[in-house]
């Protein structure tokens, strides 16, 4: 089976980008653009809670509501763990559930419901944490050797995927009545409230599908990779049905990855971006913004960036010194949440 690119996609990213900074040669590529981006419109602070704890947000899925609650994991005795992170009031609540395992947060709704990972990265377990009450329970798999829990919407169900000896199957889990279903993808990263998920299926050594489900009709539709291309995954969805993802060729193998926007499950895919590099589309909220990174292998530029759509104008985020930050998130008041190497970013809106 042929690997999707999202589950390497911020480990290439790093690569890439210190390629970049040390001058090491990249693909060919197009001219960059010559016009000069817009000033920067966002404020970067750390995302230090008022006590001094560090907190870096998950780096799959969106992990920020419109609480400002963001997901993640912070350190405690050397081990990372899963954690919620208020922007608000600048606190942090650390599960207390699997002592001394590594766990993490991918994702948090407005009803403070968390799923994530405890457990080795490939050997861990999805679990549902209600900071509420700080219950905490692993999600079924039955005959699973592994399964992840990748998003969370506000009527609690989950998505994610289990993996048995058969292979992966995308899953989707009601943690308020314990339902479960599987459905005909290999992993699933995202819902929506109005319960379409977004997720893909491996290519038996060819091209990848990037996939869409929604309850309305019960199918599992393909979404177009861009033309040239022979593979696709999707990120996020929004409530009204608009995904993002990357597009690429496994047959070109050139380290090229074009962030795209689908407006429908049926819609022919848009580029966000002219630069030609190994760039991603992360997160959507549903005023349309889109969060993610810019790579040019021609300008030698790694940038966290904020799409307003498919030829529309861009917006940079500022760079913590010293750093290369990238976001994985954002709210739909345009908050972005995302991390260096080392710590976790928020970037407010200017004004």
């Amino acid at each position: 089976m042929t690997a999707p690119r999202s589950s390497t996609a911020r480990g290439v990213l790093g690569v890439v980008a210190a390629a970049l900074i040390a001058g090491a040669s990249a693909p060919a590529a197009q001219a960059a653009p010559t016009t000069a981006p817009p000033a920067p419109a966002y404020v970067a602070r750390d995302l230090t809670a008022a006590s001094g704890q560090a907190f870096v947000p998950s780096t799959v899925g969106n992990p920020v509501n419109e609480k400002g609650l963001v997901a993640g994991s912070t350190t405690v005795g050397g081990t990372a763990r899963a954690a919620v992170f208020d922007l608000t009031a600048r606190t942090i609540r650390v599960l207390a559930a699997y002592p001394g395992q590594p766990t993490r947060a991918t994702d948090v709704n407005l009803a403070g419901e968390v799923v994530g990972v405890v457990g080795a990265s490939g050997a861990g377990r999805a679990f549902a944490w209600r900071t509420s009450t700080g219950a905490v329970t692993l999600l079924a798999a039955p005959g699973a050797t592994s399964s992840t829990a990748r998003a969370i919407n506000d009527r609690g169900v989950a998505v994610g995927a289990i993996v048995t000896s058969a292979g992966s199957r995308a899953t989707v889990w009601n943690i308020r009545s314990g339902n479960r279903f599987t459905l005909a993808m290999d992993a699933a990263v995202g819902i929506n409230e109005n319960g379409a998920v977004v997720g893909y299926r491996y290519g038996l050594g060819t091209a990848n599908q990037a996939l869409v489900w929604t309850p309305a009709t019960l199918r599992v539709d393909a979404l177009r990779p861009l033309a040239g291309d022979d593979s696709a995954e999707p990120d996020d969805v929004n409530d009204r049905g608009v995904v993002v993802g990357r597009s690429y060729s496994l047959e070109r193998d050139d380290l090229v990855t074009r962030p795209v926007l689908w407006s429908s499950r049926t819609a022919t895919p848009c580029s966000l971006t002219t630069a030609t590099g190994n760039s991603d589309a992360n997160a959507l909220n549903n005023r349309g913004q889109v969060v993610g990174t810019e790579v040019s292998y021609a300008a030698r530029t790694v940038r966290g960036v904020v799409w307003a759509g498919c030829g529309q104008p861009v917006r940079v985020l500022p760079v913590p010194a010293g750093a290369t930050a990238l976001p994985s998130g954002l709210d739909d008041g345009g908050r972005v949440v995302g991390s260096t190497a080392t710590r976790g970013v928020v970037w407010t809106p200017a004004g």
